[in-house]
């Protein structure tokens, strides 16, 4: 994946280029994803949200 490119616009990006006759296998090699990424892409799924970190508690703040 891009470094400039979110998860959103990786996903319109295979999804476009499957259209235009792209195999899975060369997606996969394209856009440097797993199959798995594919397969969400293709299925019209959401990429899920960003998880929140929790912020570690310091030892002297309790």
């Amino acid at each position: 994946m891009g470094n400039s490119q979110s998860k959103v616009e990786l996903y319109a990006a295979i999804r476009r280029d499957h259209r235009m006759g792209m195999s899975l296998r060369a997606l996969q090699r394209t856009h440097n994803v797993t199959w798995r990424t594919v397969r969400r892409a293709l299925d019209g799924q959401w990429p899920e949200p960003r998880k929140k970190q929790r912020r570690k508690e310091s030892r002297l703040d309790s």
